[in-house]
């Protein structure tokens, strides 16, 4: 949400919502997704998926920017998504999309290593 508010992103065609605990999103996954935004004339919204199922990132346009605004507590976008009647592209990078580590015992199964 700090993206959101931030003065710059009223201004912005879209934003880029990533998640920090994804470690499998490389920078050419995002330039996917941004080439994908720019193709759509920044129309639609754009997400990374992996075999069909949705995952992150996504790039919401500027159209989605109020509504994201108004989202209380800890719900993601999925609801406006759903609804916001805007064409969906979903551009596959593979288990990335979906690879999420929360744990340390995520982070060793995702090929991390943890120092005590």
């Amino acid at each position: 949400m700090a993206g959101f508010s931030s003065k710059r992103a009223d201004g912005a065609d879209g934003i880029l919502v990533m998640l920090a605990d994804m470690p499998g999103i490389s920078t050419a996954h995002l330039n996917a997704l941004i080439f994908a935004f720019r193709n759509a004339g920044g129309e639609a919204i754009v997400r990374a998926v992996s075999r069909g199922k949705p995952g992150n990132p996504v790039i919401l346009p500027h159209s989605l920017y109020y509504a994201v605004l108004r989202l209380e507590g800890d719900v993601g976008a999925c609801g406006i998504i759903a609804t916001s009647g805007l064409p969906i592209l979903d551009v596959d990078v593979g288990d990335a999309a979906c690879l999420d580590v929360d744990t340390p015992d995520d982070i060793v199964a995702a090929g991390g290593a943890m120092k005590n």
